[in-house]
């Protein structure tokens, strides 16, 4: 979330998008590798229906 205002045009519309993706929201926060980075930069590709990068 701390990339957002980089998106939205000012911070109180980023403040108010994520309080509205957040209200009902159970945020699970994941430590470890990432696979789909791992596999990205492996040039591996997930969908087979995908060229390998």
């Amino acid at each position: 979330f701390r990339e957002w205002d980089q998106i939205f045009p000012s911070g109180s519309m980023t403040v108010a998008a994520v309080d509205r993706l957040v209200h009902h929201c159970h945020i699970v926060g994941i430590k470890g590798e990432s696979y789909r980075q791992k596999q990205a930069a492996a040039g591996v590709s997930i969908d087979q229906n995908d060229p390998p990068m």
